[in-house]
């Protein structure tokens, strides 16, 4: 049988070359020129078939696509369990006049110039929960005219934070199930892309033997009929 795989088995189709330009719309003068020559013939091994059947087939190639979208969908849902980081920063520079008063007769104006700047770190958690980190940071410069108790501020801020829900929403089997059915769906496409490619070296196979088969039976047909042409002539001798 290793033998036999490793046989070259023409595939002759019956196709001639002047009627494959015949299909493409030759020039009826140029058929006329090439009305003499054989039929074309291709010669491949069982390992060729395979691999031009795998290279060139749709079907596969797109269940190969597919698959490749199914496991970057999977992959791609953890990253609901990633960190997360926000921050934001403004400026605030203010004024306001103050008309006279009992206490200031001439009036007076205040200057203030306010700048602050917060982040957060947060982790969803696959038990459902979530853990932020979060800082912020304000500095406040006051001046008044005419004043010289005017105190700056400045705070800063560090803060931790857990929250963890206890029934809905909670635990892990809720919480990564939209990760367990990616997971199902990506199984599925490999199985479902396994199955194309068994399907079609299937079909390349039994195509392939079906073809072997046919030679040798065309073999043994034309043994016969040498034989029996021979017969034939010895019979015609007798007479």
């Amino acid at each position: 049988m290793a033998d036999l795989r490793r046989r070259l088995v023409p595939l002759a189709l019956s196709i001639t070359l002047p009627a494959v330009l015949e299909a493409a719309q030759t020039l009826p003068g140029e058929l006329e020129e090439l009305s003499g020559l054989d039929r074309v013939e291709l010669e491949l091994t069982l390992a060729d078939a395979i691999e031009l059947a795998l290279a060139n087939n749709l079907d596969l190639q797109i269940a190969e696509e597919e698959t490749s979208i199914a496991e970057f969908d999977y992959l791609g849902s953890w990253g609901a369990f990633e960190w997360v980081f926000d921050a934001s920063a403004s400026y605030t520079d203010a004024e306001r006049i103050f008309g006279p008063s009992p206490q200031i007769p001439g009036g007076t104006t205040f200057e203030g110039e306010t700048a602050a700047f917060n982040m957060d770190f947060t982790r969803p958690l696959r038990t459902g929960g979530s853990f932020v980190a979060h800082f912020d940071s304000t500095e406040q410069i006051n001046q008044t005219i005419g004043s010289t108790d005017d105190p700056d501020t400045f705070d800063d801020t560090l803060r931790f934070s857990y929250v963890q829900p206890l029934r809905r929403g909670a635990w892990r089997k809720y919480a990564t199930s939209s990760q367990r059915e990616r997971e199902i769906q990506f199984a599925q496409q490999l199985e479902a892309r396994r199955s194309a490619r068994q399907d079609l070296l299937l079909s390349v196979y039994n195509a392939y033997w079906g073809l072997v088969s046919a030679r040798e039976q065309r073999g043994v047909a034309d043994s016969a009929l040498d034989l029996g042409l021979e017969q034939l002539q010895q019979n015609q001798r007798r007479l």
